[in-house]
Protein backbone atom coordinates (compact mmCIF):
# COMPACT_ATOMS: atom_id res chain seq x y z
CA UNK A 1 0.00 0.00 0.00
CA UNK A 2 2.78 2.07 0.81
CA UNK A 3 4.26 1.55 -2.18
CA UNK A 4 1.38 2.54 -4.03
CA UNK A 5 0.92 5.83 -2.38
CA UNK A 6 4.32 6.56 -2.96
CA UNK A 7 4.17 5.52 -6.58
CA UNK A 8 0.61 7.72 -7.02
CA UNK A 9 2.78 11.10 -4.93
CA UNK A 10 5.59 10.24 -7.95
CA UNK A 11 3.35 10.49 -10.59
CA UNK A 12 1.48 13.78 -9.07
CA UNK A 13 4.49 15.02 -8.98
CA UNK A 14 6.40 14.18 -12.16
CA UNK A 15 2.38 15.42 -13.68
CA UNK A 16 2.60 18.77 -12.07
CA UNK A 17 6.42 19.28 -13.67
CA UNK A 18 5.87 18.67 -16.89
CA UNK A 19 2.38 20.67 -16.85
CA UNK A 20 5.17 23.51 -15.39
CA UNK A 21 7.20 23.83 -18.68
CA UNK A 22 3.79 23.18 -20.40
CA UNK A 23 1.90 26.06 -18.82
CA UNK A 24 0.47 28.88 -20.87
CA UNK A 25 -0.35 31.61 -18.55
CA UNK A 26 -4.63 32.39 -18.72
CA UNK A 27 -6.31 35.08 -20.65
CA UNK A 28 -6.07 37.23 -17.43
CA UNK A 29 -2.75 37.27 -16.89
CA UNK A 30 -1.91 37.98 -20.05
CA UNK A 31 -3.36 40.92 -19.69
CA UNK A 32 -1.10 41.52 -16.57
CA UNK A 33 1.62 41.05 -18.35
CA UNK A 34 1.03 43.21 -20.89
CA UNK A 35 0.09 46.48 -18.92
CA UNK A 36 2.61 45.70 -16.47
CA UNK A 37 5.25 46.14 -19.63
CA UNK A 38 3.73 48.88 -20.64
CA UNK A 39 3.87 50.50 -17.35
CA UNK A 40 7.45 50.03 -17.20
CA UNK A 41 8.33 51.76 -20.30
CA UNK A 42 6.01 54.57 -19.44
CA UNK A 43 7.47 54.85 -16.09
CA UNK A 44 11.58 54.69 -17.83
CA UNK A 45 10.85 57.13 -20.71
CA UNK A 46 12.91 60.54 -20.12
CA UNK A 47 10.71 63.69 -20.01
CA UNK A 48 11.71 64.60 -23.78
CA UNK A 49 10.34 61.32 -24.99
CA UNK A 50 14.09 59.71 -25.07
CA UNK A 51 13.56 55.44 -24.88
CA UNK A 52 16.75 54.67 -22.26
CA UNK A 53 19.83 52.84 -23.28
CA UNK A 54 22.61 51.70 -21.71
CA UNK A 55 26.27 52.05 -22.84
CA UNK A 56 29.12 49.73 -21.44
CA UNK A 57 32.60 48.73 -22.23
CA UNK A 58 31.80 45.08 -21.42
CA UNK A 59 29.79 42.37 -23.13
CA UNK A 60 27.80 41.64 -20.53
CA UNK A 61 26.57 45.18 -19.54
CA UNK A 62 27.20 45.07 -16.42
CA UNK A 63 30.62 47.00 -16.02
CA UNK A 64 31.59 50.31 -17.13
CA UNK A 65 28.41 51.56 -17.92
CA UNK A 66 26.41 55.12 -18.60
CA UNK A 67 23.23 55.57 -19.65
CA UNK A 68 23.35 56.62 -22.94
CA UNK A 69 20.94 59.08 -25.37
CA UNK A 70 20.50 57.63 -28.51
CA UNK A 71 17.78 58.07 -30.89
CA UNK A 72 18.19 54.81 -32.41
CA UNK A 73 17.14 52.74 -29.95
CA UNK A 74 13.91 55.25 -29.59
CA UNK A 75 12.89 54.74 -33.40
CA UNK A 76 13.57 51.22 -32.60
CA UNK A 77 10.75 50.69 -29.10
CA UNK A 78 8.34 53.45 -31.41
CA UNK A 79 7.79 50.81 -34.35
CA UNK A 80 7.68 48.21 -31.86
CA UNK A 81 5.45 50.06 -29.78
CA UNK A 82 2.95 51.06 -33.42
CA UNK A 83 2.50 47.25 -34.01
CA UNK A 84 1.19 46.64 -30.62
CA UNK A 85 -0.85 49.29 -30.87
CA UNK A 86 -2.41 47.65 -33.49
CA UNK A 87 -3.42 44.73 -31.30
CA UNK A 88 -4.02 46.10 -27.65
CA UNK A 89 -5.25 49.46 -26.68
CA UNK A 90 -3.69 51.20 -23.84
CA UNK A 91 -3.91 55.50 -23.41
CA UNK A 92 -0.25 55.42 -22.41
CA UNK A 93 0.96 53.51 -25.24
CA UNK A 94 -0.33 56.52 -27.83
CA UNK A 95 1.30 58.94 -24.72
CA UNK A 96 4.79 57.19 -25.15
CA UNK A 97 5.00 57.22 -28.87
CA UNK A 98 3.72 60.78 -29.35
CA UNK A 99 6.29 61.97 -27.43
CA UNK A 100 8.94 59.98 -28.77
CA UNK A 101 7.67 60.92 -32.32
CA UNK A 102 7.72 64.27 -31.57
CA UNK A 103 11.56 64.57 -29.68
CA UNK A 104 12.47 62.96 -33.31
CA UNK A 105 10.94 65.60 -35.24
CA UNK A 106 12.05 68.06 -33.64
CA UNK A 107 16.02 66.70 -33.30
CA UNK A 108 15.67 66.20 -37.38
CA UNK A 109 18.75 67.46 -38.89
CA UNK A 110 18.49 69.80 -41.62
CA UNK A 111 20.46 67.45 -44.32
CA UNK A 112 18.01 64.14 -42.76
CA UNK A 113 21.34 62.18 -42.44
CA UNK A 114 21.03 61.04 -38.64
CA UNK A 115 23.94 60.81 -36.05
CA UNK A 116 24.83 57.89 -33.93
CA UNK A 117 24.52 60.25 -30.84
CA UNK A 118 27.60 59.61 -27.99
CA UNK A 119 27.21 59.79 -24.42
CA UNK A 120 28.64 62.31 -23.59
CA UNK A 121 26.95 65.23 -23.70
CA UNK A 122 29.83 67.52 -24.46
CA UNK A 123 31.02 65.49 -27.26
CA UNK A 124 31.69 67.41 -30.65
CA UNK A 125 28.90 66.25 -32.34
CA UNK A 126 30.54 67.90 -35.47
CA UNK A 127 33.35 65.03 -35.63
CA UNK A 128 30.53 62.35 -36.06
CA UNK A 129 29.97 61.00 -39.35
CA UNK A 130 26.06 60.55 -39.95
CA UNK A 131 25.51 56.95 -40.52
CA UNK A 132 22.69 54.85 -42.98
CA UNK A 133 21.19 52.54 -40.11
CA UNK A 134 20.38 55.50 -37.98
CA UNK A 135 18.80 57.56 -40.58
CA UNK A 136 16.73 54.74 -42.65
CA UNK A 137 15.27 53.34 -39.34
CA UNK A 138 14.38 56.93 -38.19
CA UNK A 139 13.84 58.11 -41.22
CA UNK A 140 11.35 55.27 -41.91
CA UNK A 141 9.64 56.09 -38.42
CA UNK A 142 9.01 59.11 -38.79
CA UNK A 143 7.49 58.70 -42.37
CA UNK A 144 5.51 56.46 -40.83
CA UNK A 145 3.99 59.25 -38.13
CA UNK A 146 3.49 61.61 -41.38
CA UNK A 147 6.90 63.28 -41.50
CA UNK A 148 9.22 64.46 -44.80
CA UNK A 149 12.25 63.23 -44.87
CA UNK A 150 14.24 64.56 -48.14
CA UNK A 151 17.53 62.24 -47.58
CA UNK A 152 17.38 59.43 -50.39
CA UNK A 153 19.70 60.85 -52.93
CA UNK A 154 22.38 60.66 -49.88
CA UNK A 155 21.87 57.41 -49.07
CA UNK A 156 21.60 56.21 -52.10
CA UNK A 157 25.03 57.23 -53.38
CA UNK A 158 26.55 55.34 -50.26
CA UNK A 159 26.87 52.47 -52.12
CA UNK A 160 30.01 49.73 -52.54
CA UNK A 161 30.54 48.29 -56.18
CA UNK A 162 28.07 45.84 -55.56
CA UNK A 163 25.60 48.44 -54.61
CA UNK A 164 25.55 47.62 -50.96
CA UNK A 165 25.50 50.47 -48.64
CA UNK A 166 28.21 50.92 -46.56
CA UNK A 167 27.52 52.30 -42.91
CA UNK A 168 29.26 55.63 -42.59
CA UNK A 169 28.50 58.51 -44.69
CA UNK A 170 31.61 60.12 -45.54
CA UNK A 171 34.08 60.32 -48.84
CA UNK A 172 36.34 58.11 -47.43
CA UNK A 173 35.67 54.23 -47.62
CA UNK A 174 38.12 52.89 -45.26
CA UNK A 175 36.92 51.50 -42.27
CA UNK A 176 33.47 51.82 -43.58
CA UNK A 177 31.51 48.40 -42.75
CA UNK A 178 28.46 47.20 -45.32
CA UNK A 179 26.38 45.01 -42.60
CA UNK A 180 23.54 43.03 -43.70
CA UNK A 181 21.24 44.44 -40.73
CA UNK A 182 21.97 48.02 -42.24
CA UNK A 183 21.78 47.06 -45.61
CA UNK A 184 18.29 45.89 -44.52
CA UNK A 185 17.03 48.96 -42.94
CA UNK A 186 17.66 51.17 -46.00
CA UNK A 187 15.99 48.62 -48.04
CA UNK A 188 12.94 49.30 -45.95
CA UNK A 189 13.00 52.57 -46.09
CA UNK A 190 13.91 53.68 -49.59
CA UNK A 191 12.11 50.23 -51.29
CA UNK A 192 13.76 50.82 -54.36
CA UNK A 193 13.33 47.43 -56.89
CA UNK A 194 16.56 47.51 -58.29
CA UNK A 195 18.35 48.30 -54.59
CA UNK A 196 16.19 45.64 -52.60
CA UNK A 197 17.02 43.03 -55.92
CA UNK A 198 20.30 43.75 -55.29
CA UNK A 199 20.19 43.43 -51.10
CA UNK A 200 17.88 40.27 -50.93
CA UNK A 201 20.14 38.80 -53.54
CA UNK A 202 23.30 38.96 -50.75
CA UNK A 203 21.83 38.13 -48.03
CA UNK A 204 19.92 35.21 -49.57
CA UNK A 205 23.27 33.99 -50.70
CA UNK A 206 24.48 34.52 -47.06
CA UNK A 207 22.07 32.59 -45.49
CA UNK A 208 22.10 29.82 -47.31
CA UNK A 209 25.64 29.10 -47.27
CA UNK A 210 25.64 30.10 -43.23
CA UNK A 211 27.34 33.08 -43.23
CA UNK A 212 24.79 35.92 -41.96
CA UNK A 213 27.04 36.10 -38.81
CA UNK A 214 30.31 36.10 -40.96
CA UNK A 215 29.31 39.67 -42.49
CA UNK A 216 27.91 41.03 -39.85
CA UNK A 217 29.56 44.56 -37.97
CA UNK A 218 27.91 45.10 -34.50
CA UNK A 219 26.27 41.42 -33.82
CA UNK A 220 27.63 38.25 -32.15
CA UNK A 221 23.65 36.35 -33.70
CA UNK A 222 21.45 36.15 -36.12
CA UNK A 223 18.66 36.86 -34.21
CA UNK A 224 18.57 41.20 -35.24
CA UNK A 225 19.21 40.63 -38.30
CA UNK A 226 15.97 37.50 -38.86
CA UNK A 227 13.81 40.42 -37.26
CA UNK A 228 15.29 43.09 -39.35
CA UNK A 229 14.52 40.64 -42.60
CA UNK A 230 11.43 40.18 -41.48
CA UNK A 231 10.23 43.83 -40.92
CA UNK A 232 10.91 44.41 -44.18
CA UNK A 233 8.59 41.53 -45.59
CA UNK A 234 5.87 42.50 -43.13
CA UNK A 235 6.12 46.01 -44.19
CA UNK A 236 5.59 44.50 -48.10
CA UNK A 237 9.29 43.94 -49.31
CA UNK A 238 8.73 40.69 -51.07
CA UNK A 239 11.53 39.70 -51.80
CA UNK A 240 12.78 39.44 -48.09
CA UNK A 241 10.42 36.09 -47.80
CA UNK A 242 12.77 34.46 -50.33
CA UNK A 243 14.42 32.62 -48.04
CA UNK A 244 11.89 32.53 -44.95
CA UNK A 245 11.12 28.72 -45.13
CA UNK A 246 15.28 28.15 -44.41
CA UNK A 247 15.31 31.47 -41.38
CA UNK A 248 12.26 29.25 -39.70
CA UNK A 249 13.77 26.14 -40.12
CA UNK A 250 17.76 27.84 -38.44
CA UNK A 251 15.17 29.12 -35.97
CA UNK A 252 13.06 26.50 -35.05
CA UNK A 253 16.13 24.23 -34.52
CA UNK A 254 17.60 26.45 -32.18
CA UNK A 255 14.63 26.04 -29.91
CA UNK A 256 16.05 24.74 -26.28
CA UNK A 257 14.13 22.39 -23.90
CA UNK A 258 13.06 25.45 -21.51
CA UNK A 259 11.64 27.26 -24.87
CA UNK A 260 14.65 29.44 -25.11
CA UNK A 261 15.83 30.50 -28.31
CA UNK A 262 19.13 31.71 -28.98
CA UNK A 263 21.14 33.12 -25.64
CA UNK A 264 18.39 34.66 -23.57
CA UNK A 265 14.90 36.17 -23.28
CA UNK A 266 15.98 39.36 -26.00
CA UNK A 267 17.04 36.57 -28.59
CA UNK A 268 14.12 34.21 -27.84
CA UNK A 269 11.61 38.01 -28.38
CA UNK A 270 12.77 38.45 -31.52
CA UNK A 271 13.29 34.73 -33.18
CA UNK A 272 9.92 34.63 -31.82
CA UNK A 273 8.77 38.36 -33.79
CA UNK A 274 10.37 36.71 -37.26
CA UNK A 275 8.26 33.46 -36.94
CA UNK A 276 5.12 35.24 -36.40
CA UNK A 277 5.91 37.68 -39.69
CA UNK A 278 6.79 34.89 -41.07
CA UNK A 279 3.78 32.84 -40.56
CA UNK A 280 5.21 29.60 -38.54
CA UNK A 281 2.04 28.44 -37.31
CA UNK A 282 3.14 25.86 -34.72
CA UNK A 283 0.87 25.89 -31.69
CA UNK A 284 3.01 23.59 -29.14
CA UNK A 285 6.63 25.25 -30.46
CA UNK A 286 4.72 28.97 -29.69
CA UNK A 287 3.67 27.59 -26.17
CA UNK A 288 7.13 26.57 -24.97
CA UNK A 289 8.69 29.77 -25.89
CA UNK A 290 6.10 32.08 -24.97
CA UNK A 291 5.87 30.54 -21.45
CA UNK A 292 9.57 31.17 -21.37
CA UNK A 293 9.76 34.72 -22.21
CA UNK A 294 6.80 35.21 -19.79
CA UNK A 295 9.07 33.79 -17.06
CA UNK A 296 11.66 36.40 -18.03
CA UNK A 297 9.54 39.06 -16.80
CA UNK A 298 10.66 41.05 -14.13
CA UNK A 299 8.83 41.98 -11.18
CA UNK A 300 9.17 45.90 -11.97
CA UNK A 301 7.23 45.10 -15.79
CA UNK A 302 10.54 45.01 -17.42
CA UNK A 303 12.46 42.37 -18.97
CA UNK A 304 16.75 41.61 -18.56
CA UNK A 305 19.13 44.33 -20.23
CA UNK A 306 21.04 42.11 -22.89
CA UNK A 307 23.28 43.50 -25.51
CA UNK A 308 21.89 44.44 -28.90
CA UNK A 309 24.75 45.79 -31.02
CA UNK A 310 28.50 45.12 -30.12
CA UNK A 311 31.78 46.23 -31.30
CA UNK A 312 34.48 43.98 -30.71
CA UNK A 313 37.09 44.60 -32.56
CA UNK A 314 38.87 48.04 -32.53
CA UNK A 315 37.54 48.05 -28.23
CA UNK A 316 34.97 46.01 -26.79
CA UNK A 317 31.63 47.78 -26.30
CA UNK A 318 27.77 46.74 -26.18
CA UNK A 319 24.78 48.70 -25.71
CA UNK A 320 21.37 47.51 -25.11
CA UNK A 321 17.88 48.88 -23.57
CA UNK A 322 15.88 47.09 -21.08
CA UNK A 323 12.99 49.71 -22.39
CA UNK A 324 13.02 48.21 -26.25
CA UNK A 325 13.82 44.75 -24.87
CA UNK A 326 10.79 45.08 -23.21
CA UNK A 327 8.65 46.23 -25.99
CA UNK A 328 10.36 43.46 -28.42
CA UNK A 329 8.72 40.96 -25.62
CA UNK A 330 5.48 43.09 -25.87
CA UNK A 331 5.45 43.23 -29.88
CA UNK A 332 5.73 39.01 -29.65
CA UNK A 333 3.00 38.24 -27.29
CA UNK A 334 0.23 41.39 -28.64
CA UNK A 335 1.11 39.46 -32.19
CA UNK A 336 0.02 35.86 -30.94
CA UNK A 337 -2.01 36.43 -28.24
CA UNK A 338 -4.07 40.16 -29.27
CA UNK A 339 -4.04 39.92 -32.76
CA UNK A 340 -7.49 41.56 -33.92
Amino acid sequence: MKRKILFMSFMIFALLVIASTLFVLPSRNKINVVEQGINYIDRHQLENGLIPYTFCFDKKLNENCKQGRNYYITASTVYSLDKIRKNYSNDKLDDIVAKSIGLLGVNMPQNGLWKYVPIDEDADISKIDPDIDDTVLISFVLNKHGYTTNNRAAIRNNRDGNGLFYEWIRASKINNEVDPIVNTNAALYLNDKEINRVICSALSGAIKKNEELSTQSYSDNNYALYYAISRAYTEGIDCFGTEKDLIIKKITADQQKTGQIGENEFTTALALNTLLRFGHGDKDFYNKSFNYLFKGQQEDGGWELYPFYCETRAMVWCSGSRSYATAVALEAITHYYFKK
